[in-house]
């Protein structure tokens, strides 16, 4: 049964491990990435609070990333991030793919095998962006194989889902391939 006093006491704990960075990271998290103009302000208190805040780094290189597209920065923001706490898993999701993205396929996968090596880091995940790099690289057989087994390991529906979609897209595009090539 829960009472006010155990949820006082739940959000006493609460506010004793979040630190002024996490609470503007998290107000500019809330708005990412539907009200852009609401990101920014809290995102740089954030750092202005812990300039090695690795969730406000990642997403302040997010944020250069996907709206600014300004890759350069973005990189940076990732580089310190990693710096600044290796176990924190969203950098190695978000900077594998803006190194794909930027065509740098084999420092992609460096980055990949270095977040899968860190407790937490999702197969699922692992598995999707290899074959994606598999993919950017040409070798759409290998991709092919590499998302059969991602279907192996699926816990549910939606990674199931997804690896179907991904098996299905690809082999339309080998389909078109060899149907080119005669």
């Amino acid at each position: 049964m829960v009472t006010n006093g155990t949820v006082i006491n739940c959000i006493n704990l609460l506010k004793m491990g979040t630190t002024m960075a996490d609470e503007y990271y998290l107000k500019a998290w809330s708005n990412y990435p539907y009200y852009s103009e609401e990101i920014l302000e809290p995102l740089n208190y954030a750092l202005s609070y812990d300039e090695e805040h690795a969730p406000s780094l990642c997403l302040m290189a997010r944020l250069q990333m996907e709206l600014l597209k300004n890759y350069k920065a973005s990189r940076h923001y990732y580089e310190c991030a990693l710096i600044a706490d290796p176990n924190y898993l969203d950098t190695y999701k978000y900077y594998t793919l803006l190194l794909i993205e930027m065509g740098e396929l084999e420092n992609a996968e460096r980055i990949l095998k270095q977040g899968e090596g860190k407790v937490g880091f999702s197969k699922v995940l692992a598995i999707s962006t290899r074959a994606n790099i598999l993919e950017c690289g040409g070798n759409l057989k290998e991709a092919i194989a590499l998302l059969k087994n991602g279907k192996l390991i699926a816990t549910d529906s939606k990674s199931f889902e997804y690896f179907n979609g991904e098996l299905s897209r690809l082999k339309k595009k080998v389909k078109k391939h060899k149907s080119k090539k005669k």
